[in-house]
Order: C-alpha cells, then structure tokens, then sequence
C-alpha cells in the first residue's frame, strides 16, 4: 500500500494502516502501539519457533522488530527508505516473552534520516538498541 504525501505532510492514519497490515507483521504478530511524527513503539509477543538452536529468541527477530519500528518512525516524516541498521544486542531473552521497540528520527534533512532505537522486554529488561540511517527517497 502506497502512502499519500501531500507537500510534506505524511498521512499518519493512511501509515498507521500500511504498516499494521504488512504480511511480515501479521505473520510474525508485530502490533504497532504508538505512533507520532518521528517517533513509534511496536510490540511483539515471541512464540517458541522464534527460538534458535540454543532455545533463545532468533536475533533476527529482534532485529526485524527494531527495523519496523524505525521504518515506522522515519516515514512518518517522509519517503525515507533503510540504508542501514547497527543493533547491539545486550541480553538474551528466553522463551515467550512481550517486546517492545521503540524508535525515534534524532535529525531528519533533505537527504537522510538518523534514528535511534531500543528494544526492551515488557519488564524494562533491555533487550538490544542500536541507531539506523535512512535516505530520502525520490518521487
């Protein structure tokens, strides 16, 4: 689903659609949970076959959910497209639990898009952060 711009303005309802029904979303059970200009939090509860062979979550799934929430956050400023992700992980998270990403645009120009980003068990436990660069797409 394509989102409408109008100058500069983002249609955030028409977004908060577009991004609530990506097939990767419902699939995986990503919720968005807030949702502003610069700034998201999307949640998502794990399920045992997100487990690797050492019986904790996959990283690619913390990085997928951290990679939403951020392109969440910088479309909502415009056409942005990932150029890149840097996530540390900091801790290990074991069996299903509720996550929570958030991220938020730290500086969005004419070309690109900075935003920082965490992930954090629902307890608070912090899970992984990182920072994503986004470039301004052309339409």
């Amino acid at each position: 689903m394509a989102v409408e711009q109008h100058g500069n303005a983002v249609d955030l309802d028409q977004l908060r659609k577009a991004f609530s029904t990506l097939p990767i979303a419902e699939i995986l059970g990503i919720k968005l949970v807030e949702m502003s200009a610069g700034h998201s939090r999307v949640a998502l509860r794990t399920r045992l076959e997100f487990l690797n062979t050492d019986r904790i979550l996959h990283g690619g799934i913390v990085l997928l959910l951290a990679d939403h929430a951020c392109g969440i956050a910088v479309r909502s400023l415009g056409p942005y497209v990932s150029a890149n992700l840097s996530l540390d992980f900091i801790a290990a998270v074991d069996g299903e639990v509720d996550l929570l990403a958030e991220a938020a645009v730290v500086h969005a120009g004419r070309k690109a898009a900075f935003v920082d980003f965490t992930v954090k068990e629902e307890s608070g436990r912090m899970v992984a952060r990182g920072k994503a660069l986004a470039i301004r797409r052309h339409q």
